[in-house]
């Protein structure tokens, strides 16, 4: 992956900042900075009570999205949806089912014109070869 100059310097100042190690940096679909981090990073990224993810984001003047990687496809993508909680998820063969809880939380996954999902699947799909699928 190669990163313009802006993206390593947005790199520099969140692993100072949080002191957290990171795995990769993007913009996604919406727009949103995002920041994969390594295992076990993810709550030191994210900072008590969110705030890294404020300072952060008043410092790039960026909507900031911090997502804690994970070495399997199914906890990758659980971390992805975060802080909606699935009722269930699995994975058969190559695609992930993903079970929410109520309809409310199914349409706050899916986003308007599934603009939401759209991007989690992206995203999922940028480190694993597997569809995402709510039911």
């Amino acid at each position: 992956m190669q990163y313009d100059l802006q993206l390593i310097g947005y790199i520099t100042t969140f692993e100072s900042l949080t002191r957290a190690k990171m795995k990769d940096v993007f913009y996604d679909d919406n727009l949103i900075l995002t920041f994969i981090v390594l295992e076990g990073e993810g709550g030191k990224a994210i900072g008590k009570g969110g705030s890294n993810v404020k300072r952060l984001g008043n410092l790039l003047k960026k909507r900031i999205r911090i997502i804690e990687f994970a070495n399997d496809a199914v906890e990758f993508s659980k971390n992805c949806i975060l802080p909606l909680v699935p009722r269930a998820i699995k994975q058969e063969e190559n695609k992930i089912l993903i079970e929410m809880e109520n309809t409310q939380q199914k349409a706050m996954l899916l986003g308007r014109n599934k603009s939401n999902f759209s991007n989690m699947q992206k995203i999922v799909q940028r480190y694993y070869p597997v569809q995402l699928k709510v039911v």
